[in-house]
């Protein structure tokens, strides 16, 4: 269910986690709660929002699902690609290559 907010329109993210809240059992609060801080942002003690890791204009994909456009983005891709270049042309699974593989990659979208 918490997938679903990538499509919501950005204006109604809000709405659709305080929605969401009420709805997801306990023990996936721990999920939501690291979903809301590094997506949307978390509440500060002064009741504002801090800015969230990756914004929603990122990741949403609302407008492009109403306009049948690609779901990914061009940091989405960039990663994909590196992390075909780490693992190599042959398909080999992350467990087996083993994380040192992936130890170069930042998963920041900004590099």
């Amino acid at each position: 269910m918490i997938v679903s907010l990538a499509f919501v329109p950005q204006n109604d993210l809000l709405e659709a986690l305080d929605m969401l809240e009420n709805y997801l059992p306990l023990e996936l609060e721990p999920i939501l709660a690291y979903f809301t801080n590094t997506y949307i942002g978390r509440i500060r003690n002064n009741g504002t929002r801090a800015p969230p890791t990756f914004v929603p204009s990122s990741w949403n994909v609302y407008e492009r699902t109403i306009n049948n456009q690609d779901k990914t983005n061009n940091y989405c891709e960039a990663f994909h690609k590196k992390v075909q270049l780490q693992l190599g042309p042959e398909k080999r699974t992350y467990l087996k290559k083993g994380p040192s593989r992936l130890s170069g990659l930042r998963l920041s979208g900004r590099d």
